[in-house]
């Protein structure tokens, strides 16, 4: 029963009655189209839950799915040349629904934000299981929002599903963080080069000159500072890139940026921080000059480098002391 009830409130499922309510008792007359980039809009989720509702309708018969992807809902009582409405016709109040949805969206992606980045800041030490029932009562919430939280973490790999459904926080190992830099190495320069004609000026001017601002420190950077010239390289730099997909790919990779905050980094010697804002330094210049290929092979390079700094760290961090955790997360050797 809990579960059923659970499966009710999830945002798929309340999309798909209040747009199953809508087609079965307004405009009998009228075709209606709609479209999934709508649905999500009008009720505020991702267009995961808004396309998986309209499927199901679709399945019920109670919409066709057209050629270009759209759904629509002929008349239900033709007569003559039918009016065409949108979906938006029909959702001109925010019913207590959609706003339900909205503050649980709300909830369970500021929940993800601080999940996500104590599951990954803990995989370079060991193996741990998550424990729902403990995460909901540690951050005051619904089972049901920490159950979207972990599917979530699921869907980008973060977290997976153990013996008798136990949620896991695998160890990351060397040859999954080649792995990844390797996905790093082929995606970022495609998009760099896609992205770079559309950077301006002013933002190159200050992204170098907070790297040399690091650089006459002799690389001592605080971790906000580190985050700043992070972003400038390998978000903002990249943002002009225009497929979707291909970022999407890339964000999920770089989540590791957050396991390094950390790793041990006894390695982390004057001549190292100068030689890794180095590296940033020749792409950010590289893209001054428009030289959009040479900054690419910059950031290939830069990527290796990166990557031999990392598995170094990685190989201390599985020696070192893990760090406190908070009380949903169990060493997975525990009893």
């Amino acid at each position: 029963m809990r579960s059923d009830l659970a499966e009710q409130s999830r945002p798929h499922a309340i999309v798909y009655g209040v747009i199953k309510e809508l087609l079965l008792t307004n405009a009998e007359t009228e075709e209606i189209r709609i479209s999934v980039g709508a649905v999500a809009r009008l009720f505020s989720v991702s267009r995961s839950p808004a396309e998986r509702a309209l499927n199901m309708l679709a399945r019920e018969r109670l919409l066709e799915k057209r050629a270009n992807g759209k759904f629509a809902r002929p008349p239900l009582s033709p007569n003559g040349e039918p009016r065409i409405l949108d979906v938006e016709d029909l959702v001109r109040e925010p019913q207590n629904e959609i706003a339900g949805i909205g503050r649980q969206r709300g909830s369970w992606l500021h929940l993800y934000d601080q999940v996500a980045q104590t599951v990954v800041g803990v995989t370079a030490f060991g193996s741990y299981r998550i424990v729902e029932s403990a995460m909901a009562k540690h951050f005051n919430v619904s089972r049901t929002i920490t159950n979207d939280v972990l599917l979530r973490l699921e869907e980008r790999g973060l977290i997976t599903r153990g013996p008798r459904g136990r949620w896991l926080v695998e160890q990351l190992s060397q040859q999954q963080l080649a792995n990844i830099y390797q996905l790093r190495r082929t995606l970022e320069p495609v998009a760099l080069i896609e992205s770079a004609p559309e950077l301006d000026k002013q933002f190159l001017q200050a992204a170098r000159a907070r790297i040399d601002s690091a650089l006459g420190a002799e690389g001592q950077l605080t971790r906000k500072q580190a985050n700043e010239i992070e972003r400038d390289l390998h978000t903002t730099s990249l943002r002009h890139c225009r497929n979707g997909r291909l970022l999407g790919v890339i964000r999920n990779c770089q989540v590791l940026r957050i396991a390094q905050l950390y790793m041990p980094n006894q390695s982390a010697s004057k001549e190292e921080r100068t030689e890794y804002l180095g590296e940033h330094r020749l792409v950010i210049e590289a893209l001054e000059k428009g030289a959009a290929r040479l900054a690419a092979e910059a950031l290939v390079f830069h990527l290796e480098a990166s990557l031999r700094r990392a598995s170094y760290r990685l190989e201390l961090a599985s020696q070192a002391t893990p760090p406190e955790v908070p009380p949903f997360l169990v060493p997975a050797d525990a009893e």
